[in-house]
């Protein structure tokens, strides 16, 4: 699917822009507010382009290439997200860095969800809940309260249990501009817990436009990176490499078979 940055949003906001060297995208030199308006940005921009005939008849379980064509965008750069996550964290070679690397997506997770931009939160949760990362227990002692006080806070906001029961409550009074968790309506047709007329007026409902400003030099190597390096192979390499060398081994094959089920999400007991 071609992606152009300047045809996201149709209205410009000024605000604050923040520099950061050229060459390949490091989490540690962008201020986390801007990543996560550009990575709103986008998911945004690809949740408004599902069309109504695309929650039909589980249309993105087909294989076909050109149904639910947007659907299935937005469910791949979902476990983009999630494993560039990962990967970035599981990529730098010193505690502290990794730390300050889960503080910075903490933040990020953090401001997606006030913007209500839920799909990006989750799939950033899902990445810090990754085995990998959630094995680095020298790395997590150095996140400080603050830090974990808000990760916590944003578990339970979407959690799983009872069918997202917080996660819903909040959604059910929002309006635009918002993206959703985009896997609960596909569950809710799968389970046959609601009409599809009734998910096809969700999703539209909270399709709109973020009043941020698209930042083309920020976000194109953002999305370079969530191709190059979110995927499970690239942190399944990632790890290969680490293995004997970080705070822990890994059984890559049992690891990366739990962590493909249908909700990976499970929370990180400290």
């Amino acid at each position: 699917m071609a992606f152009h940055a300047k045809k996201i949003v149709p209205h410009i906001a000024n605000h604050t822009t923040t520099k950061y060297p050229y060459g390949r995208l490091r989490v540690l030199d962008i201020d986390p507010i801007e990543l996560a308006r550009q990575l709103t940005l986008f998911d945004s921009y690809l949740y408004n382009q599902i069309k109504p005939v695309e929650c039909m008849h589980e249309a993105w379980r087909h294989t076909e290439p050109w149904m639910a064509v947007n659907i299935k965008e937005v469910l791949k750069v979902f476990q983009q997200v999630k494993y560039w996550v990962a990967y970035s964290i599981l990529g730098e070679k010193d505690s502290l860095k990794r730390a300050h690397t889960i503080e910075s997506f903490i933040n990020m997770a953090s401001y997606c969800s006030s913007w209500n931009n839920y799909n990006t939160c989750m799939a950033i949760l899902e990445g810090l809940n990754m085995a990998p990362v959630a094995s680095l227990q020298q790395t997590w002692l150095l996140i400080n309260t603050k830090h974990r006080g808000c990760l916590e806070n944003l578990r339970k906001l979407m959690s799983p249990s009872s069918n997202f029961r917080l996660y819903r409550a909040n959604l059910m009074y929002l309006t635009t501009p918002c993206v959703p968790y985009l896997h609960t309506y596909l569950d809710d047709w799968e389970n046959n817990s609601a009409d599809v007329d009734v998910i096809i007026s969700e999703v539209e409902r909270h399709q709109g436009s973020y009043r941020f400003s698209v930042l083309p030099e920020l976000l194109l190597p953002i999305i370079q990176e969530l191709q190059e390096y979110g995927t499970l192979g690239a942190v399944i390499k990632l790890v290969k490499l680490m293995e004997g060398k970080y705070e822990s081994n890994y059984d890559v094959e049992c690891t990366f078979l739990e962590e493909e089920s249908r909700y990976p999400f499970r929370p990180i007991q400290y």
